[in-house]
């Protein structure tokens, strides 16, 4: 049984903080890579809004491909090699980009292709990091450990984008890729120095199952059970049009209102300030309104947000792109912190890497298309025009939660399992009667986070 901790002392847990530390370096250059790539597409090679739409789908397409494959192997394999080899394999993935760009070499087709090998690299990496982190942190605990580090993420969001804008204004977009291969080198690093045994992953009987019979039982686990599938076709629906819309942003400031790449760093740095707001928030939320009710709020409120983002225009109106990113990654971090422990707390440590990957086979593959789509959009119709259809799509991706058990379930019975049914019963709370529970207690179901993200 893991050790009980003080309520304010999560980082005490040595394995844990040297996973909080590499996560904090390394988000940071992630949100570098965000704004950096389409801005070497848009910026160094004259990449058109399709070529863009194709990059971004590039990233994402592996999580259709690989996620099913990533999640068998990672309830399969020890999780500490695994996330140091993909650090250092992304980190020298990534180097190309700049020696490219300076012997002259780098097109927008290498940029797609080691986009989507960076992303085969990132579905692995993400699938263990996901099952690794319940077995750092007491379960009772989990929504501390996703608290902070959703909230590392926020910070990272909040500083990144300006960062970044800053390295492409002073260096050029591929240079300042090189900071994000520094953040991958630092997250190896501080993984290699997780001290704690991780058993190797078996069957209790030692017998060996096939890949087949491993992958069917995590998409039963999914699919079978009614918060996971609510929570996945919100998240999917929200992914979709979500993608169909992020491209579109440096395409409408950089191309058609003229922004330099450092003022655009800084208008996309109040999404991360907002992704501060919606960590301090989360577990008041799903307090004071149950956890069904803070899913559903939060999807809303994401949506809302992004769909002020094609309001902008000169002058003040440029205002309106950091007000609606605010919003909306305000919402969609309480959404990831409320439904990530969720699913963490009712799954076995066994199904855990399956879980999450059938979870991100489901939420992520829409990617790939609504990047694709809103590449064709912004090609046909503009960005502007684009965004205002993203915008109001994703707000309406509320209505799988709102529509299904999860409206007005405030907690989950502490004998819930994976696949029970909430028909018929009337959820703990649902009279209004009593405290809210919180998420730390024994169940929920839950998903990724929304992209944003």
């Amino acid at each position: 049984m893991r050790p009980k901790i003080p309520a304010d002392s999560i980082l005490r847990l040595g394995d844990f903080r040297q996973i909080f530390l590499a996560d904090s370096i390394s988000q940071f250059g992630t949100q570098i890579l965000t704004l950096a790539l389409p801005l070497v597409a848009v910026v160094s090679l004259d990449a058109s809004p399709l070529e863009v739409g194709a990059l971004s789908a590039a990233e994402s397409l592996p999580y259709l491909l690989a996620s099913v494959p990533a999640g068998v192997w990672a309830d399969r394999v020890r999780k500490r090699p695994l996330l140091l080899a993909t650090d250092v394999a992304r980190a020298a993935l990534l180097l190309w980009i700049p020696i490219a760009w300076w012997t002259g070499l780098l097109t927008a087709a290498q940029l797609i292709g080691v986009a989507f090998v960076f992303g085969l690299l990132t579905v692995f990496f993400e699938v263990g990091y996901a099952s690794y982190v319940p077995s750092l942190v007491p379960r009772e605990r989990l929504i501390d450990a996703n608290t902070r580090l959703q909230v590392v993420q926020s910070v990272a969001q909040a500083a990144g984008p300006g960062l970044g804008g800053a390295l492409v204004q002073a260096l050029a977009a591929p240079v300042a890729v090189l900071v994000s291969v520094g953040g991958y080198l630092w997250s190896a690093v501080c993984v290699l120095l997780v001290r704690g045994r991780e058993p190797l992953p078996g069957r209790a009987d030692g017998k060996p199952v096939s890949w087949r019979k491993d992958a069917a039982e995590g998409l039963r686990a999914v699919l079978g059970d009614v918060l996971l599938r609510r929570t996945s076709l919100s998240t999917a629906c929200f992914n979709l049009f979500w993608a169909v819309g992020t491209p579109m942003i440096p395409v409408l400031l950089a191309r058609d209102l003229g922004l330099s790449a450092g003022v655009i760093g800084l208008l996309l740095t109040f999404e991360g300030i907002g992704g501060l707001l919606g960590g301090v928030l989360a577990a008041r939320a799903a307090r004071r309104l149950g956890h069904g009710p803070a899913i559903w709020t939060a999807t809303l409120v994401a949506g809302a947000g992004f769909t002020m983002v094609p309001l902008v225009d000169t002058g003040w109106r440029l205002s309106l792109v950091s007000v609606g990113l605010f919003v909306s990654s305000a919402g969609m971090v309480v959404y990831n912190v409320i439904v990530v422990t969720f699913r963490q707390s009712i799954t076995p440590d066994r199904l855990l890497g399956r879980v999450s990957a059938f979870n991100r086979l489901l939420v992520w593959s829409t990617l790939p298309l609504g990047a694709v789509l809103g590449g064709l959009l912004g090609q046909l119709l503009g960005a502007r025009t684009t965004l205002w259809i993203a915008g109001l799509a994703t707000t309406l991706s509320f209505l799988w939660i709102y529509c299904s058990p999860l409206r007005t379930l405030r907690d989950i019975p502490e004998d819930y399992v994976l696949g029970g049914s909430l028909t018929g019963s009337a959820p703990p709370g649902a009279d209004g009667s009593g405290e809210n529970a919180s998420v730390s207690g024994a169940g929920g179901a839950g998903e990724d986070r929304t992209a944003s993200a």
